[in-house]
């Protein structure tokens, strides 16, 4: 007659994982660490499509309709001149424009502390930086 065992009951063993052996090895396994951390972590991965999205889009019609952007920036710049030359006078009501966009007042910054704080956030968000330049990439070469 045989017995049967309760599944609880089974013994099981645990294999260490083996020891990589070559440099292809050691490099599968540190990529499998690096999926295995992206799978923890659902949000990184859609902000990291998200920007590669928005970079692909971006790239794509920087590319497709260069010459229009091309015109609305000298258009600025001309605009800009004319005023720092009293032709014209342009008066932008940023009180207005905040309340408009909902975007409330922050601290003033100087040049210096704007590029370090951007900075800091690039470190900061390294992997959705990247995902961005490859999408512009890959936006500009499809374009």
């Amino acid at each position: 007659m045989e017995q049967s065992i309760p599944m609880n009951e089974v013994p099981t063993t645990v294999m260490p994982e083996p020891q990589p052996t070559g440099f292809l090895d050691m490099i599968k396994q540190q990529a499998q660490g690096i999926i295995n951390k992206l799978k923890d972590s659902k949000s990184t991965l859609i902000d990291i499509t998200l920007y590669g999205g928005i970079g692909f889009l971006s790239g794509f019609l920087l590319r497709r309709y260069s010459a229009y952007i091309a015109f609305f920036v000298l258009l600025i710049v001309g605009l800009i001149i004319l005023q720092q030359m009293d032709v014209i006078s342009i008066a932008i009501n940023w009180i207005k424009v905040e309340e408009f966009f909902g975007i409330q007042r922050g601290a003033t910054t100087t040049g210096d502390t704007l590029i370090v704080a951007l900075w800091e956030w690039v470190k900061a968000n390294f992997v959705i930086v990247i995902s961005y330049i490859v999408g512009f990439l890959l936006g500009l070469r499809i374009g």
